[in-house]
């Protein structure tokens, strides 16, 4: 009986040793384990970092005549290519019916112009001729007007001349009284009056005729329009002779490289750019892309940094010291391009480098791994700081929660204020709370 109380014993304290292991497991899987670090005294500020992709400061269009048939395409968007390569090629018997249909235009304004040529100079002789006309009928009313003016003159002065040879002798003219004479010379003023009158008025009209047809012609909007007309056929006809002596070839005329295609086989050309040519000769400039919160730090005339696994530092430091030359909106609509000079480079289009905003830094001398920050209430931080307490299984390791102030963030710091010279919990396998039991791991 003894024994198997003995027995019954030693199994009883064989299970709570068993149990208790296995609750000690239990609460440990339960425990987070947590990663430490400590406070360090850093250097830090804000990290402007973004990429760009050097491209030619202008475009060269590629602009040919338009409606003409494409036969092939030789280039793709992106190809380098050199000066005299072919872009692409035109039909041949489509730009040869196109030259000749042009040159028919031609022949029509030509004859056009001819003709109206003709009318216009059938036009000045009638002119002249009326002019001529107007002329000998002014000259003929002058004198006209001059003889009448004369013998109304005379037939007053004989009136005048007449009544005075009577008031010296009336017996000389016997039954005619004074007033008959009288009445003559006021006849004859009336009469001498009206030929001024008459003679002013015809030369008056006379002489407006002439003016009339003196005004010179105001140039006809018709022979101005067909002039303009004609310059343009012949400047269109030079264009399409010279693609037909180059057989329908479109030649490049400087190196750089394919930036837009606008045209495929089979389709016709558009007169607005039908591909478009970046070209180093013209300058280079570095595009980069960021964000619109960045706004702040990208002022013209900030240093840049950039750099490339494909050029070693002596080959960047000899692009010499980089600027931001222009800030504006980025053509996406989102963020901001960034636009620094290359004045001098060589550096092909298309390269893509890192570009890094030079900022100032400032010392802090607590700065913590920012994966530790943590944000309760809008505006305010704390942190998990590890601490330890007391507890029926001995010294636990527990995470404390402490209040800190954020001097500055970054993008992988922050300089904050309250947390001492204790380790600041960075991260947690699980989710941690204030004074919960964490398990420490190495780094």
């Amino acid at each position: 009986m003894k024994q198997k109380l003995i027995k019954t014993a030693i199994v009883f304290f064989a299970l709570i040793v068993v149990f208790t292991i296995l609750s000690r497991v239990i609460y440990n899987m339960g425990t987070p384990k947590v990663m430490l670090a400590k406070a360090e005294l850093m250097e830090i500020g804000p990290e402007i970092r973004g990429s760009g992709v050097v491209e030619a400061k202008k475009e060269i269009p590629i602009m040919i005549e338009t409606q003409q048939l494409i036969k092939s395409v030789n280039v793709i968007a992106g190809q380098e290519v050199k000066e005299g390569d072919i872009l692409f090629e035109l039909d041949e018997a489509k730009l040869k019916k196109n030259v000749e249909r042009k040159e028919q235009e031609l022949d029509n304004i030509l004859q056009q112009i001819e003709a109206d040529a003709n009318a216009r100079e059938r036009a000045r002789q009638s002119r002249e001729l009326m002019i001529s006309q107007a002329e000998t009928d002014y000259q003929r009313t002058v004198e006209s007007g001059n003889e009448a003016v004369e013998e109304a003159a005379e037939d007053l002065e004989a009136a005048q001349e007449e009544y005075e040879r009577f008031i010296s002798n009336p017996g000389n003219y016997p039954g005619r009284t004074k007033e008959e004479f009288e009445q003559r010379i006021e006849e004859m003023q009336s009469a001498y009056e009206m030929a001024v009158d008459m003679r002013e008025e015809n030369i008056y009209q006379a002489q407006k005729s002439l003016d009339s047809l003196n005004i010179p012609e105001a140039e006809q909007n018709a022979s101005l329009q067909m002039e303009m007309e004609r310059e343009d056929k012949e400047a269109e006809l030079n264009i399409l002779k010279a693609l037909e002596e180059k057989k329908g070839k479109i030649i490049l005329p400087t190196n750089g490289v394919v930036s837009q295609v606008n045209v495929r086989p089979g389709s016709m050309t558009s007169g607005m750019g039908d591909i478009f040519i970046s070209s180093a000769s013209e300058g280079l400039i570095l595009k980069g892309q960021f964000p619109e919160e960045q706004k702040e730090y990208l002022v013209v005339g900030t240093e840049v940094r950039i750099s490339s696994q494909a050029f070693t530092e002596k080959e960047l430091s000899q692009l010499g010291d980089l600027k931001i030359a222009a800030v504006s909106p980025s053509e996406t609509g989102m963020g901001l391009e960034v636009s620094v000079l290359l004045e001098g480079s060589t550096v092909p289009i298309g390269t893509v480098f890192s570009m890094e905003i030079k900022t100032e830094k400032k010392s802090y001398s607590s700065c913590i791994p920012l994966s530790a920050l943590r944000e309760g209430e809008p505006g305010k931080y704390f942190v998990y700081m590890l601490g330890e307490k007391k507890s029926i299984l001995g010294d636990e390791q527990v995470a404390r929660k402490v209040d800190v102030n954020v001097l500055y963030k970054g993008n992988l710091y922050a300089a904050v204020e309250g947390i001492g010279d204790g380790n600041v919990i960075s991260s947690s396998t699980k989710e941690l709370t204030n004074g919960g039991r964490v398990k420490p791991q190495e780094q």
